[in-house]
């Protein structure tokens, strides 16, 4: 029983010391999503605004920050993008587009592009797309001004292009998915050996 005792007394000593608060950084990805019910005009083109689904994104984000001690938002990314066709009144129908994302001060970005899409043949399923860094940049600054600097910015999606054949009183919807990679941080304690409190960490 000593033997014990005294085993435990070494590993207090040994351990307790090296609890000590420590900045630990946590990654938390949250699929927000924006639909555009799209009218298209009788020549076959097509134009529509929508806001970026920034409440849903804050609600979300809100849900999962209830989780921690006193979260902190380090960063704010856009990791990943897909768009559906969901509906459409007319199967037979080719869709050529562009979603762009643009800011009150910005000029509009191209997020990703809509080629030779055939709206029968893709109902419902999810295209991957290849993004456009600058437009990815600017939804970066835009949430990072709005989630980390506490700053108000206005970003907005625009869908625009072309139906082949034209056609009046053709109508779809298209769903954007957007994968948002939060970055938080918080003061905790963790095991470090050598005991280094991390700087500024309270």
């Amino acid at each position: 029983m000593k033997k014990l005792m005294l085993v435990f007394f070494i590993l207090q000593l040994l351990f307790l010391p090296g609890c000590v608060k420590k900045r630990v950084f946590y990654p938390i990805p949250l699929t927000i999503d924006q639909t555009f019910m799209i009218n298209v005009d009788v020549d076959g083109s097509f134009n529509i605004d929508l806001p970026f689904p920034t409440e849903e994104l804050r609600e979300k984000l809100q849900s999962q920050l209830s989780d921690f001690d006193t979260p902190n938002i380090n960063n704010i990314l856009l990791e990943t993008v897909t768009f559906t066709i969901t509906q459409t009144n007319d199967p037979n129908t080719v869709i050529n587009g562009r979603a762009d994302v643009t800011t009150s001060v910005q000029q509009p970005a191209m997020l990703f592009g809509i080629n030779n899409l055939n709206m029968g043949q893709s109902l419902n399923q999810a295209q991957t797309v290849e993004l456009g860094d600058t437009a990815v940049e600017m939804v970066k600054e835009a949430l990072t001004k709005i989630f980390v600097l506490n700053q108000d910015e206005d970003l907005y999606f625009n869908v625009s292009g072309s139906v082949d054949p034209p056609q009046n009183n053709l109508t779809f919807e298209l769903k954007i998915d957007l994968t948002i990679n939060t970055i938080i941080d918080q003061c905790q304690d963790v095991f470090d050996f050598m005991g280094d409190d991390d700087q500024g960490c309270e």
